[in-house]
């Protein structure tokens, strides 16, 4: 099969648009016309993913980190980065890389953590598009996910849901005492300071993230959030699971 052919399934399902403008999703290195057996998909290009792409004869590997973000000035084989590329163009593999926008879409990194927990992901915690002034109907694509359990989930159980999680070895977390959760803000990845207050405007009581500046998690506690920071890679794996 042409790679191109399985990179506008993707796109389709996953639109480039949707990252952020900073961000550099898309293709990355190699040459989407060429056939490949299979895709091997991962969190972050290195050594190990190009070795399981090479043994497994996959040519496509669909990233969610992209490997590439600065302009490239030259390839030295003398550093970890130039090797990497270097090996990466001489096996004729292509590198693809979905990041911000699979962060939003429905279905995407928060959607699987938040199911992957046991909690049912609703609307984001910030729009894509933002809604219209007025319009009374939320979006269902964004960042993060507002999930409201059931009664009687407390902070501890959540503890142990996470901890169950793939790779989990522990968390961060700005609290001492277990206490109930009613409405809970999930984000994989990093959550960032500008969605702060969002989480104060939609009455979230608790917050699982990847990880969280300290002093990002100290505001949020004071404002009565407890925050569960699980780690960045534990809390974007769910994604890659079939």
């Amino acid at each position: 099969m042409k790679i191109w052919e399985i990179l506008q399934q993707t796109d389709a399902y996953c639109p480039p648009d949707w990252a952020e403008s900073w961000d550099a999703c898309g293709l990355q290195i190699g040459d989407t016309e060429r056939d490949t057996e299979g895709v091997l998909v991962c969190l972050d290009v290195d050594d190990y993913s190009v070795s399981d792409a090479v043994v497994n004869r996959c040519g496509l590997i669909l990233s969610h980190h992209p490997l590439l973000f600065d302009p490239v000035r030259v390839i030295d084989e003398a550093t970890p980065e130039g090797r990497l590329i270097a090996r990466i163009i001489r096996e004729r593999l292509t590198v693809y890389s979905m990041h911000t926008n699979l962060d939003r879409i429905r279905g995407g990194v928060s959607d699987q953590l938040a199911l992957r927990m046991g909690l049912e992901p609703g609307a984001p915690i910030a729009p894509y598009p933002p809604s219209d002034p007025g319009s009374d109907t939320p979006r269902t694509a964004g960042f993060g996910r507002i999930c409201v359990p059931g009664s009687g989930l407390r902070m501890q159980e959540l503890e142990m849901r996470a901890n169950r999680l793939p790779g989990a070895d522990g968390f961060f977390r700005n609290y001492r005492t277990d206490g109930p959760v009613t409405r809970i803000a999930v984000m994989g990845g990093s959550f960032p300071d500008e969605h702060l207050d969002d989480l104060v405007r939609l009455g979230c009581d608790a917050l699982v993230t990847g990880e969280i500046g300290y002093h990002d998690m100290q505001k949020l506690g004071w404002r009565g959030i407890r925050v569960l920071a699980i780690g960045h890679a534990v809390s974007e794996s769910p994604v890659l699971e079939p």
